[in-house]
């Protein structure tokens, strides 16, 4: 029988980029948007809407800590 194989490295090494990060939350916003509208359900009911407010803590840290030019 084969052993299996230890991936989990492949995705320690896995760098993304901050404006990946915020397509990101535009991308998961827009699918909760949607989902409110196609299932009539309160958001914060909808799958990934806990992975939504941590990603936007971690863009509001990054933030703070980068703060842009711009503002």
């Amino acid at each position: 029988m084969q052993k299996k194989q230890d991936t989990s490295i492949k995705y320690h090494n896995i760098k993304i980029s901050s404006k990946e990060i915020f397509e990101l939350e535009n991308i998961i916003k827009m699918y909760l948007l949607e989902q409110e509208a196609l299932a009539y359900l309160d958001t914060k009911k909808i799958k990934g809407y806990s992975f939504y407010t941590k990603l936007k803590h971690l863009i509001g840290l990054y933030e703070l800590k980068n703060p842009s030019i711009d503002s």
